[in-house]
């Protein structure tokens, strides 16, 4: 479960550019846990069921970015080929 307090601190810190880690995989978490409260706030506009396509990739250890664009492709109706 996600904690309200970190997650409003993380976004305080990615606002003010302080935000300093010394591993990838710590940042990629952060990031995931703000996208996550974004994604629980009922005033954010967004496509939620390609965004948690995203997320679930993203913990998959896949690319986030991509996995939006695949669903979302695929939602518009373009057909999707793995790429070897």
């Amino acid at each position: 479960m996600i904690r309200a307090a970190g997650v409003k601190r993380a976004i305080a810190l990615l606002t003010l550019g302080r935000l300093v880690l010394g591993c990838v995989c710590v940042c990629v978490c952060v990031i995931a846990a703000v996208i996550c409260a974004l994604l629980i706030a009922v005033r954010t506009v967004m496509n939620r069921l390609a965004v948690r396509a995203g997320l679930a990739q993203l913990n998959a250890g896949g690319d986030f970015a991509d996995s939006v664009m695949a669903y979302e492709g695929k939602w518009l109706g373009a057909r999707l080929r793995r790429i070897r």
